[in-house]
C-alpha cells in the first residue's frame, strides 16, 4: 500500500482507512471484519545456493530464516500496513514506521514458544541479522530468552511452522489487532516448468493472512509477489 502515511499527536506513524472499507466496519460494529489469505510458491534454490555461500565466505550461519526476515523487512517499507495495528479509533489503522520495521519470528522449543524479536531489520544487513537472530536462539536454548515487551507496538509475525515438519499449506489467524501474518512452509524439491524444460527446484509455500478490515486484495497479493522476487533474486536484493 504505496501511500503517505500521517502522524498522530503522539507520533505515531497511521494511515486514515479507505472509505470504501468503511461499510466492513459498520456492518461488523468495530469488529474484525474477517480473515483472508492469499499463498504463492517461491523458489528457494538461488537462496540456499546465497546463504551457503555468505555462511562460508562471513563464516556466520545464515538460516533461511535470516533470509526470510530480511527480504521480509526490506519489502514491508512499500507496504507498512501489513505491520500494522487496530486501535481505539476505528477510522485508522497504526503502522509501523517504514524505516523502522519491527519483526517477531516465533520458534517452539519443546513446548515451548519463544519470539525471536528484530527492531529495525530493514536497517541491518544480512551477516548482522543473521547474527542477532543466532544470539536469540542461544539465550533461548539456555533458558534465558529475549523478553519481548510492548505487544501493543505495530510487528508484524513470521510463523515458519516448515520447520516443525514437512508442511504445504495452512491457514492462520491473525493474533490480537494485528493487520497480518506471515505463514512459511516446508522446502521442497518438487519438478516445476523454468522455461521450456521441467527441473527439480527447492520451492517454497508462504501464506498472507489479513485483515479485510484493513486492506483491499491489492495489497496482501503485491507485497507477496515483492517478497517472492526478492528471495528469488537473492544475489540482488538480501546483499
Amino acid at each position: 500500500m504505496r501511500r503517505k502515511l500521517k502522524v498522530d499527536e503522539n507520533g505515531r506513524c497511521y494511515y486514515q482507512l479507505d472509505e470504501a472499507l468503511w461499510p466492513l466496519v459498520t456492518n461488523f460494529r468495530g469488529e474484525r471484519a474477517y480473515s483472508c489469505s492469499v499463498q504463492t510458491e517461491i523458489d528457494m534454490t538461488e537462496a540456499d545456493d546465497f546463504r551457503k555461500k555468505v555462511e562460508k565466505e562471513s563464516g556466520t550461519h545464515v538460516s533461511f530464516n535470516s533470509l526470510i526476515v530480511k527480504a521480509v523487512a526490506n519489502a514491508l517499507e512499500d507496504f507498512p500496513i501489513l505491520s500494522g495495528m487496530r486501535t481505539e479509533r476505528l477510522d485508522r489503522i497504526l503502522c509501523s514506521d517504514p524505516k523502522e520495521i519491527r519483526t517477531v519470528l516465533p520458534i517452539q522449543l519443546g513446548d515451548t514458544v519463544y519470539a525471536l524479536v528484530i527492531e529495525k531489520a530493514n536497517q541491518k544487513g544480512l551477516i548482522d541479522l543473521s547474527k542477532e537472530l543466532n544470539e536469540q536462539i542461544k539465550l533461548a536454548k539456555e533458558g534465558s530468552p529475549t523478553e519481548l515487551h510492548h505487544w501493543n507496538k505495530p510487528m508484524f509475525c513470521i510463523s515458519n511452522v516448515g520447520t516443525i515438519g514437512h508442511v504445504d499449506s495452512c491457514f492462520g489467524q491473525m493474533g490480537g489487532n494485528l493487520t497480518s501474518g506471515l505463514v512459511i512452509c516446508s522446502i521442497s524439491k518438487k519438478p516445476v516448468v523454468k522455461g521450456d524444460e521441467i527441473v527439480i527446484r527447492k520451492m517454497m509455500n508462504a501464506i498472507l493472512c489479513w485483515d479485510h478490515f484493513a486492506m483491499m486484495a491489492n495489497t496482501p497479493i503485491e507485497f507477496l509477489n515483492e517478497l517472492k522476487r526478492r528471495l528469488e533474486a537473492p544475489d540482488t536484493w538480501l546483499v
